[in-house]
């Protein structure tokens, strides 16, 4: 039976405890780099601070206020201090007023001065600066020796400085954590603990990002690269989620562990490019062995400031993507020691290692469990390093490739066999997905607490080893110009169902986790295939097609338009229900949040109603050409968005008013493509350029023309990417917002799309 070490409660109560909402008597306060910080400044946006220390002098910054910086580069001289908080309901937000850019530029602050920019302060919220340069951190959470919580640390960069980008915690005495209850989201930190760039240190350089003396911690969806530090480091802490963050080339070691307790290392992407500049000597040896920082390290140091010093335990690794480090998972027995005891290394991928997959120095372990892994190491460098000795383990259900591990390692219900990777060698993690005839697929022994793959999909018993369950993997779907049914697994390649559609749309309709097609003939005969081979006829004719679960069974459903107009929804793929009205377009969503799918839509006037209840209308005073649905605050319900017939873009978070977005635009998506769980809006013009945004005030040019636009998770990181076509049927598709790549074929239409 598998173990495995959950998180508690107080992170989930964590959340919604942080789902803020501010107070009427909330104030908005300003800082500027042409402000003012005398004391007959006011703080208006008129008459603005010159510094965020000034903002929180007693009488100003207070629970659900927000003080805005204005963009430009603030010449730091001192520390930031965020010394006074908010409340559970009403926090103290400290962020870049609208889209404006704001720098806080360190390299003018004293040596003694510790940090950019710090928290003192329970109830903060922390997002949106570029931090660079600071002498010493740049951003930390350290609350001399008082407890604090529900802190929000997101959205920032923070690069080139001294010490780590990022520090939270602080014991209030010998034995209590003095941080709870922190998020740490979506952070980028790169080129940091510069005290170390010669790498000639053997010792005590600081963590990039560091979490120590805390507990429930979420530290999530970061990039961690570059850096001259260790990438993400866990020390005398409990309770931290380290989840769906991206981490390569750091120095010495990627993820650390150190003195961690129910820590849980899921989803990550952990690698080395091979830049040397952030290599380590290791052993000291004559001409300087160097090697990439391990994929993730467990260790006890000694803590003399600590009496009573936590030995690293009950720590849970899974679900993760490593790829070319040092070594996958090494326990090192310096300093304290103690060793492995209560550690779940399971259903990871591991792509040939430098040194070896997995390192365990001896040491009193105890109740380890490694399984369904996929180790690879084609270099031919050694599996398994284990001193000789695998008592405290128990290995089973894993795939060798490449090189085979000690004999102490093996099992009976092992795989040897290629795992049959789509694409494998790179640092994208789907391409680490296996193609259909893996012989990973269903060698997994299941296990009742790691539920879903890398991607979030369901495992089923029995389950498929490494990191990505077996899937049909339809990464993306269209329609040639004469109907022709394709789709990818690999971004790379298209496979071909026999049949000819109009229309195709995506879902889950077995609930098996695997996507699934359905559409329409050009008559308006419907479809589905749940199998990507054959197709299972839905009695009825319509003419347009939406997907929902709405009955909330967790299976996608169908709903659609007749060419007369008329409305009707299937939850069982055999009938359907017919709903009184007559709509020209129709988007679904959960507008009450009771996790079942509505319905809204369009009249051909261009009024626009929607339904919770799927049996009447609820009508939204304003006249659209185009409608969307997403999140777009955050709430957990559907709002709105659309065009005018001219072009216009508005949205609705209350469905009852509209709010105006500047711009002009022919085609609008949604998706979250910044992944901080607020949908965000993208569109094509109508000469085909490309725009997104991700805070629904100012937009970003993307370059290239399109003339259709959809989107999606690509890449699995849990981010929303787009995909396209060409006025010609060529597709490109962009993983990052920044650049497009593009797949062999052509196509007319694909799945999601709107004409």
């Amino acid at each position: 039976m598998f173990h495995s070490h959950r998180l508690k409660t107080p992170i989930l109560l964590t959340l919604l405890a942080l789902a803020f909402s501010k107070t009427a008597a909330a104030t908005d306060w300003f800082v500027a780099v042409n402000g003012s910080d005398q004391a007959t400044t006011s703080g208006s946006i008129n008459n603005p601070f010159a510094s965020i220390n000034r903002a929180f002098l007693p009488g100003y910054a207070g629970p659900g206020d927000t003080v805005y910086v204005r963009g430009g580069t603030h010449a730091l001289v001192q520390e930031q201090q965020i010394n006074r908080g908010g409340t559970a309901q009403a926090p103290v937000t400290v962020r870049p007023y609208l889209n404006e850019t704001v720098i806080l530029d360190g390299s003018g602050l004293p040596p003694s001065e510790p940090a950019a920019l710090t928290v003192l302060a329970s109830h903060v919220i922390v997002e949106g600066f570029n931090v660079r340069n600071s002498t010493g951190i740049g951003i930390q959470i350290w609350p001399n020796f008082t407890p604090v919580e529900n802190i929000v640390i997101r959205n920032n960069t923070i690069r080139d400085c001294q010490k780590s980008g990022l520090f939270i915690g602080q014991k209030l005495d010998q034995t209590t954590a003095g941080v709870s209850n922190i998020q740490i989201l979506n952070n980028t930190l790169y080129h940091n603990v510069r005290e170390n760039q010669a790498r000639t240190w053997d010792s005590n350089w600081h963590p990039t990002l560091g979490v120590l003396y805390s507990q429930d911690i979420i530290v999530q969806g970061n990039q961690v690269y570059e850096n001259y530090g260790e990438g993400i480091s866990i020390m005398q802490s409990r309770r931290v989620d380290v989840s769906r963050n991206v981490v390569h080339d750091n120095y010495s070691v990627n993820l650390y562990i150190d003195g961690g307790i129910q820590t849980r290392h899921e989803g990550n992407l952990v690698y080395s490019t091979g830049q040397q500049e952030y290599f380590r000597d290791f052993y000291h040896t004559p001409g300087r062995t160097l090697l990439p920082a391990s994929g993730i390290q467990i260790a006890n140091e000694s803590w003399s400031d600590w009496s009573n010093p936590l030995t690293s335990s009950d720590n849970t690794i899974v679900n993760n993507i490593f790829i070319a480090n040092r070594a996958a998972l090494i326990y090192g027995n310096y300093q304290s020691g103690g060793g492995l005891n209560n550690v779940l290394f399971a259903f990871n991928t591991i792509y040939n290692q430098a040194e070896t997959a997995l390192q365990v120095d001896p040491d009193a372990h105890s109740n380890n469990e490694i399984a369904n892994n996929i180790w690879v190491q084609i270099s031919g460098a050694p599996q398994t390093w284990l001193s000789g000795d695998a008592s405290g383990f128990r290995f089973h259900h894993n795939l060798w490739f490449g090189s085979v591990p000690e004999s102490i390692a093996q099992s009976s219900t092992d795989v040897y066999a290629d795992p049959a990777f789509v694409r494998a060698g790179s640092y994208v993690a789907a391409d680490y997905v296996l193609q259909s005839a893996s012989p990973a697929i269903a060698a997994g022994q299941a296990s009742t607490t790691i539920t879903r793959d890398y991607a979030g999909k369901p495992r089923p018993n029995p389950p498929t080893l490494g990191a990505f369950e077996s899937q049909n993997n339809v990464i993306l779907a269209g329609l040639t110009s004469a109907g022709g049914i394709y789709y990818s697994n690999n971004l790379t390649s298209w496979i071909n169902i026999p049949g000819v559609l109009a229309q195709l749309v995506t879902g889950d309709f077995n609930g098996d986790g695997q996507t699934d097609l359905a559409g329409l003939t050009s008559a308006g005969n419907i479809y589905y295939t749940t199998n990507l081979t054959s197709w299972t006829y839905l009695p009825g004719i319509l003419n347009k097609l939406v997907t929902g679960d709405f009955n909330g069974d967790g299976k996608t459903d169908l709903a659609g338009l007749t060419s007369a107009g008329g409305i009707y929804y299937s939850n069982n793929l055999t009938s359907w229900i017919n709903i009184p009205g007559a709509l020209a377009q129709l988007v679904a969503g959960d507008f009450n949040g009771d996790g079942e799918t509505d319905l809204a839509g369009l009249t051909s006037a261009g009024q626009i109603f929607y339904s919770t209840n799927l049996a009447n209308w609820t009508y939204l005073p304003g006249i659209l050409n185009k409608l969307v649905t997403g999140d777009f605050n955050g709430d957990g319900k559907t709002d709105l968005a659309g065009l005018t017939s001219a072009g216009q873009i508005f949205y609705s978070t209350n469905l009852a008013n509209w709010t105006y977005l500047p711009g002009i635009l022919n085609k609008l998506v949604t998706g979250d493509f910044n992944g901080d769980g607020k949908t965000d809006l993208a569109g094509l013009t109508s000469a085909g350029n490309i725009y997104y945004t991700t805070n629904l005030t100012s937009w970003t040019y993307l370059p290239g023309i399109l003339n259709k636009l959809v989107t999606g998770d690509f890449n699995g990181d849990g981010k929303t990417d787009l995909a396209g076509l060409t006025s010609a049927g060529q597709i490109f598709y962009s993983t990052n917002l920044l650049h497009w790549a593009s797949i062999i074929g052509q196509l007319n239409k694909l799945a999601g799309g709107t004409d």
